[in-house]
């Protein structure tokens, strides 16, 4: 009888040691700082995104810039491109790029117009971006605070007077919501426009576990939350965007492609909904994650105007 209990002991720490090596795999696959590259992948340059980002990433290439850095909360330093705005004291947009994606990419599509708007651009790399410092990807939750403190390097950087508008895509777009609750937001910040957002980093991880992992999401999940909460510190539905935007102080703008793939559209709703200031519902029928830009061009840049009027009406 005794067999039997010591091999029942010994099948139950092979498959909770197995379960545990899944995990910490799949955490790694998800959470670990990507490679970089000097060059966008052959097959990244067929998509309509980059087609559409390629005007602007050129045009930037051409505009004077700074390399910036500023330490995070955490002991991080972190990077940033600022390309000031044409005018000295204009207005800037701080562009908060996606997962593992690159600034200049995200937000290619928008340069000419900013810039045709008299507007300067911040484009930091993430933590756990290179050349940011961080092991980790934060998914917007540490990131929020990072933005913040972008926020406060501009406000200092232009001034009281200074007129600063945060812009997200994707994880960024979450990241922006994230600050939007953040108490020390600096007042220069005058609005935020984000692009596909999720709600929480939970509700974002249930919605793919299945269709990246072809695991269930029990026990995986929460294995892994475990694992992310011992190394960044943080669960999945903590300092989520869809309690953040009850906080918020600023008017936002929400864009979201009703055809969007990776991020459910029905989330756009709930953050619309959940909104403590005045909020826009951008949606682009048949546009995929990110795509709006280029799906309702002329869309998207008349939301993006009438959110930065919103000061001069005030």
């Amino acid at each position: 009888m005794k067999w039997i209990w010591c091999a029942a002991a010994g099948l139950l720490l092979l498959t909770g040691g197995l379960l545990w090596h899944l995990a910490e795999r799949l955490f790694r696959q998800v959470f670990s700082r990507p490679k970089r590259y000097a060059t966008v992948s052959e097959a990244r340059q067929t998509t309509r995104h980059y087609q559409a980002a390629k005007p602007g990433m050129e045009l930037l290439k051409t505009l004077p810039v700074e390399d910036v850095s500023i330490p995070s909360r955490d002991g991080l330093r972190l990077h940033g491109r600022y390309y000031p705005p044409p005018k000295p004291g204009g207005p800037v947009v701080l562009g908060i790029h996606g997962y593992r994606s690159y600034a200049e990419l995200e937000f290619g599509p928008f340069a000419a117009f900013d810039r045709e708007q008299g507007f300067g651009l911040l484009l930091p790399d993430g933590r756990g971006h290179a050349p940011s410092e961080g092991d980790y990807v934060g998914f917007g939750v540490p990131d929020r605070l990072d933005c913040v403190d972008w926020a406060k390097w501009l406000a200092h950087r232009l001034g009281e007077s200074g007129v600063i508008f945060l812009h997200g895509v994707s994880m960024g777009a979450a990241t922006v919501l994230g600050a939007s609750g953040e108490p020390d937001l600096p007042p220069q910040v005058k609005g935020i426009a984000a692009d596909c957002g999720f709600t929480a980093l939970g509700d974002e991880f249930r919605t793919q576990f299945w269709n990246h992992t072809h695991l269930p999401r029990f026990p995986f999940l929460p294995l892994v939350e475990g694992i992310n909460r011992h190394r960044q510190g943080f669960g999945f539905w903590e300092h989520t965007p869809l309690e953040q935007v009850q906080k918020a102080a600023v008017p936002v703008l929400l864009v979201h492609g009703t055809a969007d793939p990776v991020v459910p559209v029905e989330m756009a709703r709930r953050l619309y909904e959940a909104c403590s200031t005045r909020t826009e519902l951008l949606l682009v029928e048949g546009a995929g994650h990110a795509e709006s830009i280029v799906y309702a061009p002329e869309d998207y840049h008349a939301a993006l105007l009438r959110l930065w009027n919103t000061k001069q009406s005030e």
